[in-house]
């Protein structure tokens, strides 16, 4: 009852503000970095003009843009990518639970100082998310990994201390007659020709799920910033196609997957999502 009713009080706090964008004094913009997993929110509030005091002023802006944030975050991050099936706009849709979830996030973000123009107004603030430390636990349901699968069959490999995927570009979407590129998310999977499962989000160890997701993404083939993750003598191999409703999952080839499978160091990689993507794009920009 007392976290209902906290979602109700939040609810509540921002009912009587406008958030179309029209006639309200607030307005925002919004980004997702996926290179540095972190979701961007900048909220700026003008009062309308007629008010005398502007200090006072100034300070219920702020006091409105907190308020405002539970209900601003929920609209903008709706096409947050979460797998193949479905953006968080979708799973919201289908839980009332996971709809309160995010307006509680709302006090978990990382609150920069206000900034103001020279007048005092308008004033802006900005949020940041970590997007696995907040928005992963929504979705993962297991406390102990399941076994990543495994082949007996003898394959030239070694132990790598991590995983760079190549994805740039259009690549075959299986399962239809055309390509795409590849739609970063918070849990893609990996696959081996024709249909095999690498690696599922069950597989994966929540303890690394909830610190830095499946995969690091980049547009750049410049490894050094990912070291602490990838280390130093990754394998390092080509995606042949992608799968999924959106575009996310990944299917490798089947020598690459054994490659991975084979040896009981390289499943663990999988495990502690010691993997870099190397895509097109990492940043998005939020809905208004």
């Amino acid at each position: 009852m007392q976290f209902f009713s906290l979602v109700w009080i939040l609810i509540c706090g921002v009912s009587g503000y406008e958030l179309s964008g029209q006639v309200s004094t607030l307005k925002w913009r919004g980004t997702i970095d996926w290179q540095t997993q972190v979701l961007s929110l900048e909220i700026e509030g003008n009062e309308p003009s007629g008010g005398a005091n502007i200090p006072a002023a100034t300070t219920a802006m702020v006091r409105s843009i907190q308020q405002a944030l539970p209900r601003i975050l929920t609209n903008s991050i709706t096409t947050l990518q979460v797998d193949s099936q479905k953006t968080l706009g979708e799973g919201m849709e289908e839980s009332d639970t996971l709809s309160s979830k995010v307006l509680l996030a709302a006090s978990k973000g990382k609150q920069g100082l206000p900034r103001y123009s020279s007048s005092l107004l308008p004033i802006s603030i900005e949020y940041r998310f970590p997007l696995f430390e907040i928005f992963g636990p929504f979705f993962i349901q297991h406390t102990q990994p399941m076994e990543v699968p495994h082949v007996l069959s003898w394959v030239p490999s070694a132990n790598f201390s991590g995983i760079v995927i190549y994805a740039k570009g259009e690549l075959p979407l299986y399962g239809e007659r055309r390509s795409a590129k590849l739609k970063p998310a918070l849990f893609p999977e990996l696959y081996m020709a024709p249909m095999d499962p690498v690696f599922l989000l069950p597989m994966g160890d929540p303890s690394y799920l909830v610190k830095w997701g499946v995969a690091a993404y980049s547009t750049s083939f410049d490894e050094r910033p990912f070291i602490e993750r990838i280390g130093y003598n990754p394998l390092r191999v080509f995606a042949l196609g992608l799968f999924g409703k959106y575009p996310t999952d990944i299917i490798l080839s089947r020598e690459d997957g054994y490659r991975i499978l084979s040896r009981p160091h390289n499943r663990r990689l999988l495990k502690e999502g010691r993997i870099l993507i190397i895509t097109d794009t990492t940043t998005e920009n939020l809905p208004k």
